[in-house]
Order: C-alpha cells, then sequence, then structure tokens
C-alpha cells in the first residue's frame, strides 16, 4: 500500500495511520473485489484488540480479515468478499483498515493538523459527523482496482489513538457520503462495546475480602 500519506505523522504519540501496511495484505481486493470460493479461516463479527482494551466491532455487513489481524491493526471487507457466510446487508463493495498506537495526550489530533501530515496527498473534502472530521483524500490508490480517492479519520478510543481509512473501487457509493458514516459506525459500535467489556469486566472482578481485625 502506499506508504507515502503515513509520512511524518509522528503526533500524539506516533499514531499509526491505518493504510500504512504492506500492499499484499489487500490481495483479495484485487480480483474486482468478487466473493471468495475459499476462505483460510473464518472472518470475525468481533474481535479484541490491543490485549482486550478494545473490542472491535465492523460496520453492519463488514468482516474482520483474520489474516490480515494483529494486535493493534485490521483490515475489514464485505463479510462475502470474505467468505463469510453472514450477509452484506447493503454495503458497499470498499475495504476499510484500522489501527491503534497508546495515546500519549488526552486529546485527539485535529482535523487540520492531521490534513497537513498527509504526504502525497490533496484533501478535497471535509465531513463531520458526531463532532469528528473525516477527511476525503486524493493520493495514490493503494492497490490495484481501487480508486485514488479514500476516507480518513483519526480518533481515540479508550486510552489509544485510532486511526481508520475507506478504500473502494472507482463508483462505489463508500466514495461519497457514505464513506465518512461506515467508519462513523465502526468508530461507535467500537465504543460502545469496549465501554461495556470494560464495566463488564469491573463487574464481575472479585472484591478484595476485608481484614480481619482479631
Amino acid at each position: 500500500m502506499n506508504t507515502g500519506i503515513c509520512k511524518g505523522l509522528v503526533l500524539a504519540g506516533a499514531v499509526a495511520l491505518s493504510g500504512c501496511s504492506d500492499g499484499a495484505a489487500l490481495g483479495f481486493l484485487q480480483d474486482g473485489l468478487a466473493p471468495q470460493s475459499e476462505t483460510p479461516a473464518k472472518p470475525f463479527t468481533q474481535v479484541e484488540m490491543v490485549q482486550g482494551d478494545v473490542t472491535l466491532v465492523p460496520p453492519a455487513g463488514f468482516c474482520v480479515d483474520p489474516a490480515s489481524l494483529t494486535q493493534t491493526f485490521a483490515i475489514l471487507a464485505r463479510c462475502d468478499v470474505l467468505g463469510g457466510r453472514d450477509g452484506a446487508l447493503d454495503a458497499p463493495l470498499s475495504v476499510v483498515t484500522i489501527s491503534f498506537a497508546k495515546a500519549t495526550t488526552p486529546d485527539t489530533i485535529s482535523a487540520s493538523v492531521f490534513g497537513d501530515n498527509i504526504e502525497g496527498g490533496k484533501v478535497t473534502a471535509t465531513e463531520t459527523l458526531g463532532g469528528l472530521s473525516y477527511l476525503r483524500v486524493r493520493a495514490q490508490a493503494p492497490s490495484d482496482g481501487l480508486s485514488d480517492v479514500h476516507w480518513h479519520a483519526v480518533d481515540q478510543l479508550n486510552g489509544y489513538d485510532v486511526a481508520v481509512a475507506l478504500y473502494a473501487p472507482d463508483g462505489s457509493p463508500a466514495l461519497g457520503t457514505r464513506g465518512p458514516r461506515i467508519l462513523q459506525q465502526l468508530l461507535d459500535g467500537s465504543e460502545g462495546a469496549s465501554v461495556a467489556n470494560d464495566v463488564a469486566t469491573r463487574t464481575l472482578r472479585p472484591k478484595a475480602k476485608p481484614k480481619k481485625l482479631f
């Protein structure tokens, strides 16, 4: 994948920009984003990231590619593209990347600073949803069959800087206004699940027994 947009973003704890992985990770997209007849592993509809601190919940119709998964990085695509049995619903053909880095400040990187540090690309539009800015960037296509237009955003989630990006073939509705909404659903769903998991963990944690005085 093009690493030009990944350079220079050593901000707020060196956010690992989504989409900075090797282009081979998107190999399953190079055949026109067609569903695969065989898959080495079942795609995930939910997964724990960064040692369980974040619960990743894909947007409706999307699954996590198990071959891409690390503790700090994942690729998501339509479930049928990954060979999953779960329906794609009305999800447009597209691929989403997400990456995490431990936050060193409580502040999310601003859209203007983020945009200024995207090398090799040009911000062509910005859309704000729920107080978060999503940048539409034109840069080198990250893989064969994908457009040179993609969406990016940075946020904070459960103590981590998180960067998300969406790529799609030319003509996909994901390159328009649906793109930011897909990313918003990913971030909001993951935040809600992570908070719920934290609450459940604290509730189930054994309470310390009071010390005997005599």
